[in-house]
């Protein structure tokens, strides 16, 4: 298993999920998907918090969604030259960036839809 680190200064008080999904780097054709719900008892999932998924070989995008009702609120993608070295990897979902649905291998950053970064050029505090 690999744990995904997701942060981020967004307002989780509607927070009813975090979806991660894997496609290939080509295509966004679904590989993996896997969901983090709310605590046992909670109505909302609280940031931060990890979520674990199979480990995978090969490349790909890995994307993190903090959904609302079924609607995306953020999402933040990475590009990984090899899926198997994913473990730490820090996915911020932010305020700048809600409601921002970017492009196929674009992630949002400060505001602003951007060319996907590696898993190395990012850091959860």
């Amino acid at each position: 298993m690999s744990a995904l680190r997701v942060c981020g200064d967004l307002d989780d008080s509607n927070i009813d999920a975090v979806r991660v999904f894997i496609t290939g780097t080509r295509s966004p054709d679904e590989l993996l998907t896997a969901v983090a719900q709310p605590e046992e008892g909670e109505e909302n999932v609280s940031l931060p918090t990890t979520i674990d998924i199979p480990r995978l070989v090969g490349p790909g995008l890995v994307s993190v969604e903090a959904r609302a009702e079924g609607r995306l609120v953020a999402r933040y993608t990475h590009r990984v030259p090899e899926l198997a070295d994913l473990e730490g990897a820090a996915f911020p979902l932010n305020e700048s960036c809600r409601m921002f649905d970017c492009p196929f291998a674009e992630t949002c950053v400060d505001g602003e839809c951007v060319g996907v970064r590696p898993p190395s050029e990012t850091r959860c505090p």
